[in-house]
């Protein structure tokens, strides 16, 4: 599925060829449970797991206790602005919340394809005082330690890296329910997990109360 969303003519050859090639290599190292048990299914080879990680040696030197002291709960997305990614649905639901909660701003951090998109749709619905675009940054994470809550709404995902920073900074994270998510994510405790778009916007409902008790 993610080879078609980026290589939607030969996307799915593209992944036959990757399995191919899993299939016959001597080790396999898979970074979650879900990962490796897709792996088995698919090549009937067992996998190594060594989780993704972060740097939290360097990633604590940031770590503040300071919360954000403005009246307002700031959802920072960081991810590349894609179909898979599922950028464009994030903007539509933000904005429904907005309409429900006046004090909410959104930080999108990334580039990628739909980088015109997005634009275009924050534009159509009059939402640019509220939802910022910084674009690719190497380091994000002045942006990520001043939020309160991170969303991530991919189709798909391994083990992200940024889910992983937001919860060394004790964000509570709103994604779907696949692949490996729910390794990481325990509803009402550092965040919820949406199994449907049609309660995505609950979800993330629901986080600013956990945020604001957080």
């Amino acid at each position: 599925e993610n080879y078609a969303f980026h290589y939607p003519i030969i996307g799915r050859v593209l992944a036959k060829i990757h399995y191919y090639i899993i299939k016959r290599s001597k080790y396999i190292i898979s970074m979650s449970n879900s990962m490796s048990d897709q792996i088995l299914n698919i090549t009937g080879r067992n996998s190594v797991i060594i989780g993704n990680f972060v740097d939290e040696i360097y990633l604590s030197k940031l770590r503040t206790n300071n919360k954000n002291n403005i009246d307002r709960t700031k959802f920072v997305f960081i991810g590349s602005l894609s179909r898979r990614k599922n950028i464009t649905f994030l903007i539509d639901k933000f904005n429904e919340l907005a309409k429900k909660h006046i004090n909410i701003s959104l930080d999108i951090v990334g580039d990628g394809p739909l980088y015109k998109k997005v634009i275009n749709i924050i534009s159509a619905y009059n939402i640019g005082h509220i939802v910022t675009v910084h674009g690719f940054k190497k380091n994000p994470y002045d942006i990520l330690i001043n939020s309160d809550i991170f969303v991530l709404p991919s189709f798909s995902e391994g083990i992200s890296r940024a889910a992983l920073e937001a919860m060394f900074f004790n964000k509570p994270c709103v994604m779907f329910n696949v692949d490996a998510n729910s390794e990481l994510i325990r509803d009402g405790v550092n965040g919820f997990l949406s199994n449907s778009e049609y309660d995505f916007l609950e979800c993330l409902e629901k986080s600013i109360n956990l945020s604001k008790n957080k």
